[in-house]
């Protein structure tokens, strides 16, 4: 029986490749406890979350998209990168994962998140097929927003972001070894992320005021990601030493390996 690669973890593995290096193409100080940082990406990046440059931390206090990024900390930076923060991975139904995640309070603790809801229904291939299955997926990618954020500033700060991180996936997708081809996706905006249930009213996702995107995908995943069973060995007399039956290389004697046979 051919040992396969949940799926839950192979998304788990394509959202652990979601770590950017952000180039800092310029730094202005702008002399009163924040800095100005050219760049031409600013990934998934947005306001109020933290990020490390060298060994301190600084606060994104504002971001124009792919131009440059103000932060505000104590010491002046010299660093000309810095590794943006890498989302969170979930997967579950949607009431379960909210259930767990309102034990986190801080929201920065729990977002960006990838969250692949875990309703999955998987089709599979014949075995002479390169593609072992083929899985549609929701995936969510979230993060926090300002309650007191206008409309324009939700979409820039809150879904474009996480716009840009779904796409940053898709690439990975496209470029996976995991992964076979596949023509299409679809993104929906998901400005408020709330959760229902049978006769009650719509609560916020994981206790926390989340906006983002979903996106819908089928991933179609390679026959190379499934790993053939453990060997087995079958024991015979000494005299004719241990035979290991492998399911890949030809079959193998192996003689005195035993000192007795019983």
């Amino acid at each position: 029986m051919i040992v396969r690669t949940p799926t839950v973890d192979v998304v788990r593995s394509l959202s652990d490749l979601l770590e950017f290096t952000v180039g800092i193409t310029s730094m202005t100080d702008n002399g009163d406890g924040t800095y100005t940082l050219g760049t031409c990406n600013t990934y998934h990046l947005q306001p109020g979350f933290t990020v490390t440059i060298g060994e301190n931390d600084y606060v994104i206090e504002s971001v124009i998209r792919n131009e440059e990024i103000v932060v505000s900390g104590t010491v002046t930076i010299t660093d000309p990168t810095f590794v943006a923060y890498t989302p969170f991975y979930y997967h579950g139904t949607p009431i379960q994962v909210s259930r767990e995640l309102t034990e986190i309070n801080v929201a920065s603790d729990k977002t960006p998140m990838t969250f692949l809801s875990r309703e999955l229904k998987e089709r599979y291939f014949a075995r002479d097929s390169a593609i072992d299955r083929e899985v549609p997926c929701r995936i969510f990618f979230l993060t926090q927003y300002n309650q007191d954020w206008l409309s324009d500033e939700m979409h820039k700060y809150a879904i474009q972001p996480m716009r840009e991180l779904a796409f940053q996936f898709v690439d990975i997708c496209k470029a996976s070894k995991l992964i076979g081809k596949f023509e299409d996706f679809e993104i929906n905006e998901k400005e408020k992320v709330g959760i229902s249930t049978s006769g009650k009213d719509k609560k916020n996702f994981a206790n926390a005021h989340l906006s983002g995107v979903e996106l819908l995908i089928t991933l179609p995943i390679n026959r190379e990601n499934c790993i053939a069973p453990c060997p087995t060995f079958v024991v015979v007399p000494p005299s004719e030493g241990i035979i290991w039956e492998d399911m890949i290389e030809p079959w193998e004697t192996y003689t005195n390996a035993w000192e007795t046979y019983q």
